[in-house]
């Protein structure tokens, strides 16, 4: 049962996101302090959703859509991403410690946010493999032992993030990018790992769902 726009997920018998046979539509619905933990969310639309303080700790958002989504102190620690996009999405003070994201689309974060990543975002344990971070400043970002393999950090500003212990074999920044944005210590990892080839071509635009 919903009031005042906001979906309920204690009181109803069926938890949203459970196997139904289609995949969960909550575009801009209001989910504050949800819980989603360990829910089947996956191919889901919640573009817009304002997910602050949601609990979806477990939960399968594989392939889902969360462009624009506000998930500023949601807890998605051990969720599976793999594909997501949140491209726009509002993730700061989230936890992803211990989660998938592979070849998930992430960055061009809200430009209205001065300090998009205050407090820190942590993406600890995290598997990033393939994952496309956009337009962003990556400034106080946990990365403390994620697997960044082949990723790719378009544009990113990547001084002041943790990445101790953080495997980044492959992973590619745009050499602009690098020379503008990078101290000379961490060039030096990059270097090490054999990062720097010439950057792949720009990823294509995000697609639109299909359950727009």
């Amino acid at each position: 049962m919903a009031r005042h726009g906001r979906v309920a997920t204690r009181a109803s018998s069926v938890r949203p996101g459970a196997p139904t046979g289609a995949p969960a539509n909550h575009p801009n619905a209001t989910l504050i302090d949800a819980d989603f933990a360990g829910a089947d969310l996956c191919k889901a639309n919640l573009n817009g959703a304002d997910l602050r303080r949601a609990n979806l700790a477990g939960a399968d958002l594989s392939l889902a859509y969360l462009v624009g989504a506000d998930l500023r102190g949601a807890n998605l620690d051990r969720a599976n991403l793999d594909g997501a996009y949140l491209s726009g999405a509002k993730i700061g003070s989230a936890t992803f410690r211990g989660a998938s994201l592979r070849e998930a689309m992430v960055g061009d974060a809200d430009p209205s946010l001065e300090r998009p990543f205050d407090p820190p975002t942590t993406f600890q344990d995290a598997d990033l493999e393939g994952a496309v971070f956009r337009v962003m400043d990556l400034n106080g970002v946990v990365f403390h032992r994620a697997n960044l393999t082949n990723a790719y950090l378009y544009e990113a500003k990547v001084v002041g993030a943790d990445l101790r212990e953080a495997n980044l074999d492959g992973a590619k920044l745009k050499r602009l990018s690098l020379e503008q944005n990078v101290t000379p210590e961490l060039t030096a990892r990059f270097t090490a790992t054999e990062s720097l080839a010439a950057a792949s071509p720009e990823p294509d635009q995000l697609p639109p769902s299909e359950a727009d």
